[in-house]
């Protein structure tokens, strides 16, 4: 058992400060204290050595619920994968939105639970995100966690990258035209790049005519 400052333990795991006093404040850190000579908090911590390291949580994402089905065919590998590395599954976790969607709410709150996990596994490195990965990478570990991907190789299913290029141009559109006329002026942005392989209709679902 050691004692820290609160400044510290918000660092290790990954608060700022006036967030970490305002879970003091709500009773939220187990075995701290404020010293009432001082008015310093600290909070009581088992050694590091004691600490679970191989608490994973398993991600599973599609981009449409057309393939809504995949999702257990990915959690199936997953757990194949956390059982043989020898991880302890703690969650488990599905998710339809597109590899583009920066508020995805399952991936965010994998993301805020910072003392929940020690491992994300997510089967494909475009699962968890079409870009940016590094950025969660990074602050994965500099929490002292990681992720862990079943295979490195790129899913990039052909209705799985043209419904992100539908994402990303109702973003971009929707600075130009407004929100209203977005959707529709993606979709025909999107019919004219793959005309030949997809019909998109007004609705915004697909028909693959390969």
């Amino acid at each position: 058992m050691k004692e820290i400052r609160l400044s510290q333990w918000a660092a290790d795991h990954g608060y700022s400060y006036r967030g970490a006093l305002s879970r003091f404040h709500l009773g939220r850190i187990p075995n701290s204290y404020q010293d009432e000579a001082t008015g310093s908090i600290f909070v009581r911590e088992v050694d590091d050595v004691t600490k679970p390291t191989n608490r994973a949580v398993l991600y599973a994402r599609v981009s449409t619920r057309s393939q809504k089905s995949h999702l257990e065919s990915q959690m199936d590998r997953m757990r194949v994968f956390a059982k043989d590395a020898g991880l302890n599954v703690v969650a488990e976790k599905m998710e339809i939105a597109s590899g583009v969607n920066d508020k995805r709410r399952v991936l965010t709150s994998i993301m805020m639970d910072v003392d929940g996990w020690d491992v994300l596994v997510v089967e494909y490195p475009d699962r968890l995100s079409r870009f940016g990965r590094r950025w969660f990478e990074n602050w994965a570990k500099s929490t002292g966690r990681k992720i862990e991907y079943v295979t490195t190789a790129e899913e990039d299913s052909y209705e799985s990258i043209s419904n992100d290029i539908i994402a990303i141009m109702t973003s971009y559109a929707a600075v130009i035209y407004g929100k209203r006329g977005a959707k529709n002026k993606a979709l025909k942005c999107a019919q004219r790049l793959v005309n030949e392989d997809m019909e998109v209709s007004e609705d915004g679902s697909e028909k693959y005519l390969r």
